[in-house]
């Protein structure tokens, strides 16, 4: 059986287009396996720093919270004689004040 050069040449164009399309095709997935790590360590370090901040926003509220009962009891120290103490529940979100009664103790929530 002979060959000739015209099916040689198809048949060698053939095998380097296939090999080429291999390599480009192994190139893309890579790079797209690269492109898909990079954004999920992105969607990584942002959903920590939303964290970093819903932590820091939490905490700045029960500053304020703690800061606004005291000035509560400061005030109501300042208009009446039988303020004793105050507290902040911070799972309740409450300011409690402590007044001294004729019976004891009781204390008044805000």
């Amino acid at each position: 059986m002979k060959i000739n050069n015209k099916s040689l040449l198809l048949v060698a164009v053939l095998i380097v287009s296939v090999v080429f399309g291999g390599f480009i095709f192994a190139s893309q997935t890579s790079k797209q396996n690269f492109q898909e790590k990079q954004l999920e360590k992105i969607i990584e370090a942002v959903e920590k720093q939303l964290e970093i901040n819903r932590e820091q926003t939490q905490r700045e509220y029960k500053t304020k919270r703690v800061m606004d009962c005291y000035n509560l009891y400061l005030s109501e120290k300042n208009e009446w004689n039988n303020v004793e103490s105050h507290r902040y529940i911070s799972a309740s979100d409450k300011c409690i004040v402590v007044y001294e009664g004729n019976e004891g103790s009781f204390e008044v929530s805000f």
